[in-house]
């Protein structure tokens, strides 16, 4: 009988999250280098709405277990673990998330096995199925081979999304019941995240700036840069959201927004995989950096080495004497 690899399918009331189909498509192309079945697990309010869109979608197995609470990663630990003490999975898959990593290491030490963060391939040894992952802000890449199982698994956010699903037909889903138990835990309040309208998704310039601008004031020169081109924008990476820099409505990255521009100009920026991962699909970027091993630059069109705050106002006063 073939392995098994638990696929966990991360939801909001029964919509499926994009991490969930990352998840599958993981589960996939570790299919490629070895024979296993993927079973997807859905857990939480709304984990049979879940359940049945992943299944039709994907063509998978799906496993519903409804909760009655929102996000726990104690509940979270506790239903994947009792799944797992009954079908002896090899791999746990589940999206690089706040929620993924919050109960992932956890879950491993429950079961006994390994977690790795950060997947973004699958290589296969002779004994064992190895998994890539960027160490040193991106500089590198890792080969990791998990020394113990159930390895918990979770997929490096935009790095497997875009598959194609063409089911040959739907999967099947199972509801079960966990049994209930004394909680050490309970959920206080949920806080919805900031909302509004964003200049990014619309915008087809984007300069982005990082920890490299130095203080709030810098801002200014992407600003400046900024208004020289039209449908342009300021974004930032998380550490100067963090700061308070910019408002989170501007941060670029898997915790904010996703962005495709024609011209992505990022300033300052190391290239973390967290920051690349959401702005991969822009067209053209140009990356300034005094750092000339940062990872930005593996992605970038235009690698300039030089200090950011010395570089723009050259620029600016350059394209300004072209445009007039």
């Amino acid at each position: 009988m073939p392995e098994q690899i638990f696929a966990v399918l991360e939801h909001a009331d029964g919509a499926p999250a994009a991490s969930a189909y990352e998840a599958v498509s993981l589960c996939l192309t570790m299919l490629e280098k070895t024979e296993a079945m993927i079973i997807g697990v859905a857990v939480g309010p709304g984990a049979e709405q879940a359940a049945h869109a992943v299944s039709t979608k994907t063509g998978i197995d799906v496993i519903a277990a409804s909760t009655d609470s929102p996000y726990n990663s104690e509940v979270m630990r506790h239903v994947l673990g009792h799944l797992a003490q009954m079908h002896k999975p090899a791999y746990i898959v589940a999206g690089g998330t706040s929620q993924g990593m919050d109960y992932a290491p956890g879950l491993a030490v429950r079961l006994g096995g390994s977690c790795v963060s950060g997947v973004r391939g699958v290589e296969k040894s002779e004994k064992c199925l190895g998994f890539v992952r960027e160490v040193q802000a991106g500089k590198l890449h890792a080969l990791v081979m998990a020394a113990s199982r159930p390895t918990v698994l979770l997929a490096q956010p935009g790095v497997f999304s875009g598959r194609q699903w063409h089911p040959s037909s739907p999967g099947k889903v199972e509801t079960v019941d966990i049994d209930p138990y004394m909680r050490r835990t309970r959920n206080v309040d949920v806080q919805p995240r900031e909302t509004g309208k964003s200049d990014l998704n619309g915008a087809e310039v984007i300069v982005a700036v990082g920890r490299g601008i130095g203080k709030p004031e810098n801002l200014e020169l992407a600003e400046k840069l900024a208004t020289l081109f039209n449908r342009s924008a300021v974004a930032g990476s998380r550490p100067v959201c963090d700061s308070g820099w910019l408002a989170y409505l501007k941060q670029v990255g898997i915790t904010g927004q996703t962005v495709a521009p024609k011209l992505y100009i990022a300033a300052g920026i190391s290239g973390a995989s967290q920051h690349v991962s959401a702005m991969a699909g822009s067209g053209f970027v140009v990356s300034i950096n005094n750092d000339p091993q940062a990872a930005i630059f593996n992605v970038s069109d235009v690698c300039i080495v030089e200090d950011l705050v010395k570089f723009i106002p050259l620029l600016v006063k350059s394209l300004n004497t072209i445009s007039n």
